[in-house]
């Protein structure tokens, strides 16, 4: 008996692999690591500065200590002004970056009220804080005048994520300037009653 051969498009439909399909939970699992690695590669590639200061922020909760960015502050004595100011700059490029950038601006606000508290390198820091306020004024001021046109509870145009970053970005600079006004009285205090001594061991050596 002659059996009729088998036409390759018949073959091909027989051979073709059945694909399973995928659970729900791998797809989830696969998309909060792809969000996760995101991130990570964000802070990368925006800058060393930016990765080191999430770094500490993440150890420095779990571990519960005063000072967690301290390696951030070895580092940045590492660099030069034009270093520093690139290191600033790519912290937030702009309104328009806000989703990553917020978070980053409010680590580098905690970074430097740290180094105000702790009295330590207090002159490098004050030039930090000049150049990170200058470079970003125009993101804060921006921020600031919404939260007070709109109210921050009823920001309907954001997610709650981004009001909420918003909210710790300006305590965090509403923080930093009450920390900074305080260590300004106090240096003020000292550089007084110094100038006062000196008046006094003047006339006694007069």
């Amino acid at each position: 008996k002659t059996i009729a051969a088998e036409s390759p498009k018949k073959t091909k439909e027989k051979c073709k692999p059945v694909q399973a399909p995928a659970s729900r939970i791998s797809t989830w699992g696969e998309g909060k690591m792809a969000q996760e690695g995101k991130r990570r590669k964000m802070t990368h590639h925006r800058s060393h500065f930016a990765t080191l200061l999430v770094q500490c922020h993440e150890r420095g909760s779990a571990s519960n200590t005063e000072r967690i960015f301290t390696d951030v502050t070895r580092y940045v004595t590492t660099l030069g002004p034009s270093a520093i100011d690139v290191a600033l700059s790519t912290l937030c490029q702009g309104m328009h970056d806000l989703d990553d950038g917020l978070f980053l601006l409010y680590l580098a606000s905690l970074w430097m009220l740290e180094c105000i508290e702790s009295r330590q390198n207090y002159e490098a820091i004050n030039a930090y804080l000049h150049r990170f306020l200058t470079i970003h004024l125009a993101v804060i001021a921006n921020i600031e005048d919404e939260s007070q046109r709109r109210g921050m509870a009823n920001d309907a145009s954001s997610s709650g994520e981004i009001v909420q970053r918003r909210a710790d970005l300006l305590d965090a600079i509403s923080r930093l300037r009450a920390a900074q006004r305080e260590a300004d009285d106090k240096l003020r205090g000292k550089m007084q009653n110094t100038l006062c001594l000196l008046r006094h061991f003047s006339r006694m050596v007069n």
